[in-house]
């Protein structure tokens, strides 16, 4: 899908240069929504160096075991699997469809700005959550072994993953309605990487959502000035929900989301398979919200 070209660089506002075509959700990530005329080459190669980062080191087994697209075909045939004999690691090289592969998420709280913890610096995490992406059980693959403990890391570079949400809200908000209005938003300075304040405009929503038949999902909540994207990477899993304020606004106008913290929940694997596209416009009080989901790319013929 594309939407109409913006005509400026929608991160630092330059118009009269060559502006590149942006997608809202990373093209490795399966995002097919694409935002023309969108950013300055000096912005898009900063914005693609922030998804590299994310992309590569963070996800780039999770992008293996689901198949999802690569430029450069560097993704994984095997994946390592650390496992544990009392004292002892040793590592497995095993085929994807042998591979328990896990998507490791960050918890933080509330944006700031929403009447989360108040932020000077950087954003805070206070947990984790793990999904399993795909592969057989965890603990077949473990008794297979003749083993009860595994382990699993994943790399989070710098405020890179914060970044991605940023970039992937603003795009949206812009996509959705227009760059008038957003001009200001905060999140460009974020994104940049002008200013270190992620904590007041990005956060975990504070809910366990549910399941849908759609790879990701994105939505826009909007209450007087207040524009907020949740932004939700593999929402078929149950994975998290972040928060992100494109735009903030009079504090009488605030949305309200729930409050809370999260808590532990066992290993999920994905119960649903792609199904069509949607959108649609809901009002939550006196707020409106827009939502559109992302599908799984087709595995490629063989």
């Amino acid at each position: 899908m594309r939407y109409t070209p913006v005509g400026e660089c929608i991160y630092c506002g330059e118009k009269d240069v060559k502006l590149t075509d942006e997608h809202v959700i990373a093209y490795a990530l399966g995002g097919d929504r694409i935002l023309q005329k969108a950013s300055c080459e000096t912005c898009q190669m900063l914005t693609s160096e922030v998804e590299r980062a994310a992309l590569h080191d963070m996800l780039i087994q999770v992008r293996a075991q689901l198949g999802l697209p690569s430029r450069n075909k560097s993704l994984p045939d095997k994946i390592p699997l650390v496992v544990h004999y009392g004292d002892e690691r040793k590592t497995f090289e095993l085929q994807k469809a042998e591979h328990p592969t896990m998507a490791i998420f960050l918890l933080c709280p509330l944006p700031g700005a929403l009447g989360g913890d108040a932020h000077e610096r950087g954003l805070t995490f206070n947990g984790t959550q793990l999904y399993q992406v795909g592969g057989p059980p965890l603990k077949e693959v473990l008794d297979k072994l003749g083993t009860n403990k595994v382990s699993y890391s994943q790399t989070f570079k710098g405020n890179e993953f914060e970044k991605m949400l940023a970039k992937i809200a603003l795009a949206f908000a812009v996509a959705e309605r227009g760059i008038e209005g957003l001009r200001d938003s905060p999140l460009r300075k974020t994104i940049r990487g002008d200013v270190d304040d992620a904590g007041k405009w990005i956060g975990s929503g504070q809910r366990h959502p549910d399941s849908i038949p759609h790879l990701h999902q994105l939505m826009l909540t909007t209450s007087g000035d207040w524009v907020v994207a949740s932004v939700r990477l593999f929402a078929n899993l149950r994975a998290p929900e972040y928060l992100v304020v494109v735009r903030p606004g009079h504090e009488r106008d605030r949305p309200t989301f729930p409050q809370g913290s999260w808590s532990a929940e066992p290993v999920t694997r994905p119960d649903s398979s792609p199904a069509a596209r949607g959108g649609s416009v809901r009002t939550l009080g006196d707020a409106r919200s827009r939502w559109a989901t992302f599908d799984a790319p087709r595995p490629p013929r063989r």
